[in-house]
């Protein structure tokens, strides 16, 4: 063989042989396609006492059709329970959620999932407030594109005042509200 005729087989050889070792562009796009993140729960400034939620759950809505199936995704919560969301201020907060991978991508919302042992104690006595399965707590994020192999942080802020609301005939309604906060967390 002249040497014209061995560099030929040698490139068609290493051609081959990239083309059965190459990646298709859906592995690609599939490789590493996963975000960390961890979600706090916090109170906001308030003036209230003690205000006890029960948390069943936190969700993210992927995408953004909140009608399509699969497109909120619960997340793997520590531990539910109650919890007396005006002691969560200053330098306390809750983790829900620690480092839990999710898919990479477009977060939409996030939302506290809340059960029926929602509570307020007004001078020494426990009211009951009333949620059902319809009632959450969640706040907008639009278009927070959660980047692959990145760790995020959602500080969750719940607004006690903003959540009560007394009427007239001295009733109470509960409406809970929060605010989010996100930051991508440096390593």
């Amino acid at each position: 063989m002249n040497f014209k005729t061995s560099l030929k087989f040698l490139f068609t050889a290493a051609c081959i042989l990239l083309m059965f070792t190459s990646c298709s562009k859906d592995e690609l796009d599939n490789y590493g396609n996963e975000t960390a993140i961890t979600v706090k729960l916090k109170g906001a400034e308030n003036n209230l006492q003690n205000l006890m939620i029960d948390i069943k759950d936190v969700q993210l809505l992927i995408g953004a059709d909140a009608n399509t199936p699969g497109a909120w995704m619960s997340l793997d919560l520590l531990s539910s329970g109650v919890y007396n969301v005006t002691q969560l201020n200053n330098d306390n907060e809750l983790i829900l959620v620690d480092g839990m991978l999710i898919p990479s991508g477009e977060v939409q919302q996030i939302k506290l999932l809340l059960g029926n042992d929602n509570a307020i104690i007004v001078h020494n006595q426990s009211r009951p407030l009333g949620s059902d399965a319809e009632e959450l707590a969640s706040s907008n994020i639009v278009a927070k594109r959660l980047a692959s192999n990145k760790n995020y942080e959602f500080t969750l802020e719940f607004e006690s005042d903003n959540s009560i609301i007394v009427t007239a005939d001295d009733s109470i309604n509960f409406v809970p509200k929060m605010n989010t906060l996100i930051r991508h967390l440096q390593y």
